[in-house]
């Protein structure tokens, strides 16, 4: 059906609006966008202290979300997790990566 538009907004609040919600889109799955930085993150500060967490929670966002096409960005975070943070908590919270069903 037709989007129904609030009569209150301004033309330039429903172009501001549209922009957003048209990036918004863009980005894609949120899993997907979230493993994804997580990995650019751990390749741009892997000496950072909250690297792992990063990584692990990317890795659980894939879990519980429902884009086959974060899987590769999860495994790729997974496997940095655990090259480089083998000895984090964050790695022994995250014992393998998920795979889409």
């Amino acid at each position: 059906g037709k989007a129904l538009i609030p009569r209150f907004l301004t033309s330039a609040q429903l172009k501001k609006a549209t922009d957003e919600n048209r990036r918004l889109l863009e980005t894609g799955h949120a899993a997907n966008h979230l493993a994804n930085k997580a990995v650019e993150v751990a390749k741009k500060y892997p000496r950072a202290k909250q690297v792992p967490r990063i990584l692990h929670r990317a890795v659980k966002a894939v879990r519980y979300g429902d884009s086959k096409d974060a899987e590769a960005h999860a495994q790729q975070a997974f496997q940095i997790l655990h090259r480089k943070y083998p000895k984090s908590i964050w790695t022994k919270k995250t014992p393998y990566w998920y795979a889409g069903g």
